[in-house]
C-alpha cells in the first residue's frame, strides 16, 4: 500500500512539472521573439531617429537626409547697425550681417524696425536679399524720412526656411575686385554733387546678370559718414565693368569727407 501511495505522489509531481513546463512555453516564446527583434530585426534607418545610421553622414543628416550643413546651419548674425545722416531731413540705416556657414548661403526676407528713445516704433521696413557662405555683407535702407537723432534703436529679424538654403563654391570675396576708385566733387553745371567711378573685375568663370554694389564713404577720422547702393548688370566671366554712382544731394558731413578712402562692396548670386 505504501508503494502505491508513493507511486501516486510521484505521478502527481510529474504531472505538475509537465503543467509548469506547458505554461512556461508561451512565455519562453515571447521572450525569444523579443530577443530576435532586439538583436536581429532592427528598425529601418530614418532621418528622425536621433541616430547616425544607414547612409547618413551625421546624425539624421547627409546621404538620403537633409544635408548636414543645412540641418545644423548657424543662423544669420547681425554684426552692427548704424544710422547715418543722409540729408538734413532724411537718414539711412546700414546693417552689417554675417553668415558663418562654410558651404551654404541663404536667401531671406528681413524686417527692420526703428524705435525712438521712448520705445515707440517709428518705422518698419521689409525686403529680400541673400548672403553667400562664410561671408559678410551690408543691408542698406535709404531715404528714411526721419533725422538721425530721432532713431534710438534698430531691430533686425530674418525669415527663411530649410528650402531657402543653397550650396555654393563661392564666398563673397571670391567673386570680384574693385579697382581704380575715384571720388570727386562735381563741377558747376554737372549733374549731382559727388561722383564715384570704379572698375569692377569679375574673378570667376561665371557670367552675372546682376551685381549688388554698396558704397561706403568715410570721414577723415575713419567713421562711415555715408552709404549708397547701386547695381551693375551683365558682368561677363573674367570681364570688367565700369561702375558710376552720382550723389544727387550734398550730405551734411561732406566737409569732413575723406576723398581717398572709399569702400566698394559687391555681391552676386550665380
Amino acid at each position: 500500500m505504501a508503494d502505491f501511495s508513493e507511486q501516486i505522489l510521484r505521478l502527481e509531481k510529474i504531472r505538475k512539472r509537465k503543467k509548469i513546463a506547458i505554461l512556461m512555453i508561451p512565455a519562453l516564446i515571447i521572450v525569444l521573439l523579443v530577443l530576435i527583434k532586439i538583436f536581429f530585426i532592427k528598425p529601418a534607418p530614418s532621418c528622425f531617429d536621433g541616430i547616425q545610421n544607414g547612409m547618413e553622414q551625421g546624425i539624421d543628416c547627409g546621404g538620403p537626409c537633409l544635408p548636414c550643413g543645412i540641418k545644423y546651419a548657424k543662423p544669420i548674425e547681425v554684426i552692427s547697425s548704424k544710422v547715418i545722416p543722409e540729408t538734413n531731413n532724411t537718414s539711412a540705416v546700414l546693417i552689417q550681417i554675417k553668415n558663418s556657414n562654410l558651404e551654404y548661403g541663404v536667401k531671406f526676407k528681413y524686417t527692420v524696425n526703428l524705435y525712438s528713445a521712448f520705445g515707440e516704433k517709428l518705422k518698419t521696413y521689409t525686403d529680400k536679399d541673400f548672403i553667400l557662405p562664410f561671408s559678410t555683407k551690408y543691408l542698406l535702407i535709404q531715404k528714411i524720412d526721419l533725422t538721425k537723432d530721432k532713431i534710438n534703436r534698430v531691430e533686425v529679424s530674418f525669415d527663411y526656411t530649410i528650402n531657402d538654403w543653397f550650396y555654393s563654391n563661392f564666398k563673397t570675396p571670391d567673386l570680384f575686385d574693385v579697382v581704380d576708385k575715384k571720388l570727386r566733387q562735381t563741377e558747376p553745371g554737372e549733374v549731382g554733387f559727388l561722383e564715384l567711378t570704379a572698375q569692377l573685375k569679375n574673378k570667376t568663370n561665371k557670367n552675372f546678370s546682376e551685381v549688388e554694389v554698396v558704397i561706403l564713404l568715410y570721414s577723415k577720422t575713419g567713421e562711415i559718414i555715408n552709404a549708397a547702393k547701386t547695381e551693375a548688370f551683365n558682368v561677363e566671366a573674367y570681364g570688367t565693368k565700369t561702375i558710376t554712382y552720382i550723389w544727387q544731394y550734398a550730405f551734411p558731413d561732406l566737409n569732413i569727407l575723406d576723398f581717398y578712402r572709399v569702400e566698394v562692396l559687391t555681391d552676386a548670386l550665380e
